[in-house]
């Protein structure tokens, strides 16, 4: 398994094997990115949707079955056949919080994201003495960065690095030797998150390039086969088939969140992947020897992925630095050299002193760190508990895991983060009626809520004041509305 997960040092051409020192300044610059952002992942807790994935995961743990679960979250498509695709990790995350609470989550953030680098620093840094390894290293990690949170991207991420390793030695005609080994990684894969279909979509990358390569049939008709066999594993999994056509859906349904957007360059993190594909054009340019073509369609496929929304930038990133670094090193080499002995042995102690601070540091900064932003209305989801039910709530977006994890078990809401659910019309007509814009009136009458936990900002609470709904209470933006007796 070793040997599929990266290659050997023999078998990767362009790079210098290592030789006695292995730490220099530009090694200095690796460990010091990485205990920026260790020192970074230490944050309260910031994904809304983690509260309504530790009730799904208790659901499944209950009942040892997806089918059903999360079904009682929503009063509204009451015959939903939806089904979770990631139940893996909502059962991992239900678990951690039900042994230490949400300290355990925010806890399991940091050491997998600590974990994440190491593992990342093992595929671009082992076996390399150029400046490039650790440059690249720092922006991968960097671009990385955007996913350390409690969310099953996370998890998923490191699945996203195997694979970055499998398709750099593919493109350097060293083939994966146990490639059943893809196939059952692929099916723990599409347990954890939606990112599997990268599997799939790298071999047909991969295969569209042989052929404009002019490769073999057998040559073509290798990754074509382990595509369509890395599919027939994702479908075996407990969501079954229908797990094959969920990407499909979840991308039409999340058109209206912002985080699914089209990348633009306004932020840190695309303009880092800008700089990783600006390299490897330079170096296939300044390379004296051709370039395949099954690597420009790689980097260009990728790059094509990063640019469909923000939230694909990060795994776009990791895919593409294995592939780049190994350009860098073969057209442009810049040995990375560690000069006296004296020299080494500052570099060492300096590197040792910058372990030890940021180990320091992020302890530190976990035990004072709040795992809870005050942004979340946790005392008003708890009010409506108490409440008497049931309780149909007219919820914010960003409000609807609150609700569900603290709203009590009577308490359904409008909508939540499972935007496949719900889908993108649906969720486009929710928004109008909290601007009151379109027909807002009646579909405000055909959810028939009797509670409302809203931004206090938006338009429809004024509206809903003025029809007699009571003001139970604010926290934070967010205010909790009852309806009047008459409405």
């Amino acid at each position: 398994m070793t040997a599929t997960l990266v290659s050997t040092v023999a078998g990767r051409p362009g790079h210098a094997r290592a030789r006695g020192r292995v730490l220099s300044p530009w090694r200095i610059l690796a460990v010091a990115t990485a205990v920026v952002l260790a020192l970074r992942s230490v944050h309260p807790i910031f994904d809304i949707d983690l509260y309504w994935h530790i009730p799904l995961g208790n659901q499944i743990i209950a009942t040892h079955s997806v089918s059903h679960a999360g079904a009682s979250f929503a009063y509204t498509f009451p015959h939903s056949h939806w089904v979770t695709t990631q139940w893996l990790s909502e059962v991992i995350l239900a678990t951690l919080y039900n042994l230490g609470g949400f300290g355990a989550i925010s806890l399991m953030r940091v050491v997998l994201s600590v974990a994440l680098m190491a593992f990342i620093g093992w595929q671009l840094l082992r076996g390399t003495r150029t400046i490039w390894s650790p440059i690249v290293f720092a922006i991968t990690c960097y671009i990385s960065s955007s996913y350390f949170q409690e969310r099953p991207q996370l998890f998923s991420l490191f699945f996203v690095v195997w694979l970055a390793g499998i398709m750099r030695d593919e493109l350097a005609g060293h083939r994966t030797k146990h490639w059943w080994w893809v196939l059952a990684i692929t099916w723990l894969w599409a347990n954890v998150h939606g990112l599997w279909v990268m599997v799939p979509s790298c071999y047909l990358v991969l295969a569209v390039g042989r052929l404009a390569d002019r490769r073999s049939w057998r040559a073509l008709a290798r990754p074509v086969g382990i595509a369509l066999a890395s599919l027939v594993a994702a479908s075996l999994t407990p969501v079954g088939p229908k797990l094959l056509l969920s990407p499909i859906g979840f991308a039409e349904a999340t058109k209206q969140i912002q985080e699914w957007q089209p990348t633009n360059f306004h932020n840190g993190v695309s303009i880092a992947l800008g700089v990783l594909v600006a390299a490897a054009v330079l170096a296939w340019v300044r390379g004296s020897r051709a370039v395949s073509h099954s690597e420009i369609i790689y980097v260009g496929a990728i790059t094509a992925f990063a640019l469909f929304s923000m939230r694909d930038v990060p795994p776009a990133g990791i895919l593409l630095a294995p592939v780049v670094l190994r350009r860098l090193e073969t057209t442009i080499p810049r040995p990375d050299r560690s000069g006296s002995r004296r020299e080494h042995r500052l570099v060492t102690a300096a590197t040792g002193l910058l372990l030890s601070f940021g180990f320091v540091a992020t302890v530190a900064q976990v035990v004072r760190t709040p795992t809870l932003p005050a942004s979340v209305p946790v005392n008003l989801a708890a009010q409506i508990a108490h409440s008497p039910g049931p309780h149909r709530v007219l919820d914010d977006y960003n409000a609807s895991g609150a609700v569900i994890f603290w709203g009590g078990p009577h308490t359904q809401v409008a909508i939540d983060g499972r935007a496949d659910r719900y889908g993108a019309r649906y969720i486009a007509d929710y928004s109008k009626l909290m601007l009151t814009t379109g027909d807002w009136e009646e579909q405000l009458a055909n959810l028939n809520p009797n509670y409302a936990l809203l931004d206090a900002q938006v338009p429809l609470v004024r509206e809903l004041t003025q029809r007699g709904w009571m003001i139970l209470g604010f926290e934070g933006k967010w205010v909790l509305l009852r309806a009047g007796s008459g409405t």
